[in-house]
């Protein structure tokens, strides 16, 4: 109980700072009387949706779209979206030398987990991304061929799956948003 309100205060005393008007780049803002509203009525699970950022929002929507079982889940305890950006990287990392390269503005999202999964994409600047379908780990005999390598992880890069992201439920983007890192 004694975090609702510490958890109230901090927001209630950084959405003062932004209830004039204007946002910390100085921009003009139109919402920050709701928010700060449902914070001095001790909602703070609806004024906690003002630390998501737009870009952790993006996040979420490509890992709900490359990943949709998780529309319908919610967050793992401990779950987190990792993020880093794969541009010019070998596909497969166990055979670099073998293998294709991820465009420039390819990045992997992956979880706290290796079983929680990855996505692999780029953003085509039309408001699609390309998924591209890499496995998880290397493995298996196959994976130790040079051709095979290089002709498979070729493979993957020329045939993405051109995905709109997920713009489904507000509150599952919000939530998967909140575990980006």
């Amino acid at each position: 109980m004694m975090f609702k309100y510490v958890a109230a205060g901090v927001l209630a005393s950084t959405l003062v700072v932004t209830a004039s008007g204007q946002d910390e780049k100085g921009a003009k803002t139109s919402e920050n009387g709701n928010l700060l509203q449902a914070v001095t009525q001790g909602n703070v699970a609806e004024a906690g949706a003002v630390t998501t950022t737009a870009y952790q929002k993006e996040i979420a929507k490509v890992w709900l779209a490359g990943l949709p079982d998780y529309q319908n889940k919610n967050v793992p305890n401990g779950f987190e979206i990792n993020v880093r950006d794969v541009s010019g990287q070998a596909v497969n990392p166990n055979m670099p030398a073998e293998s294709a390269k991820y465009p420039q503005g390819t990045k992997e999202l992956y979880g706290s987990a290796n079983a929680q999964g990855h996505v692999v994409y780029k953003e085509n600047g039309d408001g699609t991304v390309s998924i591209y379908d890499v496995p998880m780990h290397f493995t298996g005999h196959d994976w130790n061929s040079a051709g095979f390598n290089k002709s498979e992880t070729q493979r993957i890069i020329d045939n993405p799956k051109v995905a709109t992201p997920y713009n489904g439920d507000e509150a599952t983007i919000s939530a998967y948003a909140s575990t980006v890192k």
